[in-house]
């Protein structure tokens, strides 16, 4: 629900929801190897970014007409081939979290920093 919430709010934003169902990573990562766009896993070894940083690096991608594919992979994780594969890795946290839990923390990150770079008070923090 909070997933779907926030896709509806980013509807018209150049933001894409594919949602994995599929419990096997091969088939999902052979999908994902044939997607156009800059590659960004969600892997807890990743960067850290806060919300205004992500934000500058959706902006600059934006403004490159770029295509970015954020991918969350399941409780197996993703292989080290697609690891090296992927243009980078981010990390929503330190801690594990569930795939489900996962995807809805980085779908309210992707409308906070759509929010952020329109102006609007959605994010209460000011801008660096």
């Amino acid at each position: 629900m909070v997933i779907e919430e926030f896709a509806r709010r980013l509807s018209g934003r150049g933001v894409k929801l594919l949602c994995h169902e599929d419990k096997s990573s091969d088939d999902f990562e052979g999908r994902l190897l044939n997607l156009n766009g800059n590659l960004i896993l969600l892997d807890e070894s990743g960067i850290s970014m806060n919300s205004i940083e992500f934000s500058k690096l959706i902006a600059e991608v934006s403004l490159a007409s770029s295509d970015l594919e954020f991918a969350v992979a399941s409780a197996d994780g993703f292989s080290e081939a697609m690891r090296q594969n992927s243009t980078s890795l981010l990390s929503l946290s330190k801690m594990t979290m569930p795939h489900e839990l996962a995807a809805a923390v980085l779908m309210e990150q992707l409308y906070r920093a759509s929010e952020i770079n329109r102006g609007s008070p959605y994010h209460r923090q000011e801008r660096e």
